[in-house]
């Protein structure tokens, strides 16, 4: 995908979401999962960045408030699928069902070594810093999470402005 078609994207979601104003689970959150999911991808064997990207972006994008919500990478996925069934996401099928497959069920799933849904995981999970519990290595998927994890290398991210180009700029 083209950067400008990124950026489409991401204004395409943003615009539709619930969740703009989330202190835990907003934009803020969005753009940290993403940027660690790229640089784990960039990191492992089998590794996608464009679906750490996507999944950072729509994994949290339609969450109805910051307690429970057990539907809301369900809805995320949902949003996925209607804008790429619009063209706007040009990805290749298995692409498309890794982002699915890990919105749907971050919040739930165990450790996978399926590699693309496990860097998901791992990006999403290496944020819990954000609400005041520190990652365990026993629920992430690949070594470079787990190396993050005890070096805390995520724990800085949180609280610092990051913008999306911050992130399309590494990807």
């Amino acid at each position: 995908m083209t950067r400008v078609e990124l950026q489409s994207v991401i204004a395409k979601v943003e615009i539709r979401s619930s969740n703009l104003v989330s202190a835990f689970h907003g934009p803020q959150h969005w753009r940290c999962v993403s940027l660690i999911g790229i640089q784990i991808a960039r990191q492992t064997m089998g590794g996608d960045p464009l679906v750490a990207f996507l999944f950072g972006l729509f994994h949290d994008a339609m969450r109805e408030n910051e307690d429970e919500d057990p539907e809301h990478g369900t809805r995320g996925a949902a949003l996925l699928r209607e804008l790429a069934a619009d063209g706007l996401i040009p990805i290749t099928t298995e692409q498309r069902y890794f982002v699915l497959r890990a919105c749907e069920t971050h919040t739930t799933a165990p450790p996978t070594t399926t590699v693309p849904i496990g860097v998901c995981y791992d990006a999403d999970r290496l944020t819990l810093w954000r609400v005041g519990t520190t990652p365990d290595e026993k629920y992430l998927s690949t070594l470079t999470g787990k190396e993050k994890a005890r070096s805390c290398a995520t724990k800085e991210m949180h609280g610092k402005p990051l913008e999306w180009n911050d992130v399309l700029n590494v990807l």
